[in-house]
């Protein structure tokens, strides 16, 4: 399938009061119509950087201002229904199962992998969890910014 998304040695520094952080250092990576790519990697990796530079939008001082009527579970899962309703190219999904017990992530999981193989949407998915990165065609394991390995 053809490339969807193409990172090349891709940086990302801000500042912190007088620290200067490299979020991203030379980030490089390719995903294709129709693959499942997750990208794990501990707290503060640059996992969800990754995911909001290749969405172009840049908004993490905005990640916790969600709607106070519904709970996170509640949350995500809408979160979830609005992005694949409109059959997407390319979908963004950033702990997609995090705030959903292990029943309702594996039902999150299978539509979102329903979607890859029915409509050739792309998947890309910064993750903690062991089962969507299981379920990946491939795995990129990022440390201080940088991919560390890619699987």
């Amino acid at each position: 399938m053809a490339v969807v998304v193409e990172l090349i040695n891709v940086s990302k520094s801000y500042r912190r009061g007088d620290e200067f952080v490299h979020a991203l250092r030379g980030v490089s990576f390719t995903l294709a119509g129709g693959e499942m790519v997750a990208i794990v990697g501990p707290s503060g990796c640059g996992k969800s950087t990754t995911l909001n530079l290749v969405a172009g939008v840049d908004l993490t001082h905005r990640k916790d201002h969600f709607p106070a009527q519904l709970s996170g579970g509640e949350q995500q899962r809408t979160a979830v229904a609005r992005a694949l309703v409109h059959r997407p190219a390319v979908v963004l999904a950033d702990e997609p199962t995090g705030a959903l017990d292990s029943a309702s992530g594996a039902a999150v999981l299978r539509l979102m992998d329903e979607l890859r193989r029915e409509e050739g949407s792309a998947l890309l998915l910064a993750t903690h969890d062991d089962a969507i990165a299981t379920a990946a065609d491939r795995v990129i394991r990022m440390r201080d910014g940088a991919i560390e390995a890619a699987l």
